[in-house]
């Protein structure tokens, strides 16, 4: 089975379909790419998410929604190619977008330090240091 992206086109035919946390030296190339495609500098992903409905068996503990379905968010951040850097399936949908997010084991490994993004670095061709950082 295929995974497909909306291209026509299966997903391993772009990406590379096995995804590992990037390195810091990684995260730099995705930066550069993003300032080079987009003009965007110490940009390192694009985070977006959504919401699966589920029906759940009785007393699974999932988070019910007043449709009575269950619901868990599946979150992804993509590099300037389009290609999935990070992904997280799991943070159960109780608040806003923001909160999904911060407590997603995703959320936490950047909090935490564990994602090894460079904390600081120039912006190319000035002497202006700003953050790595997604949206």
């Amino acid at each position: 089975m295929a995974l497909y992206l909306g291209l026509g086109k299966p997903f391993g035919m772009y990406c590379n379909p096995y995804i590992t946390v990037p390195t810091s030296k990684e995260l730099l190339r995705i930066a550069d790419e993003f300032n080079e495609i987009c003009n965007m500098p110490n940009f390192t992903g694009s985070r977006d998410g959504t919401s699966c409905y589920m029906k759940c068996p009785p007393n699974a503990g999932f988070y019910i929604s007043i449709k009575k379905l269950s619901l868990i968010e599946l979150l992804g951040v993509a590099d300037a190619n389009c290609c999935f850097t990070l992904t997280d399936a799991g943070a159960y949908n109780r608040g806003n977008y923001s909160s999904v997010f911060g407590d997603s084991s995703l959320g936490k490994a950047f909090r935490s330090g564990d994602l090894n993004v460079p904390p600081i670095r120039n912006i190319r061709g000035t002497s202006i240091s700003i953050m790595l950082y997604f949206v």
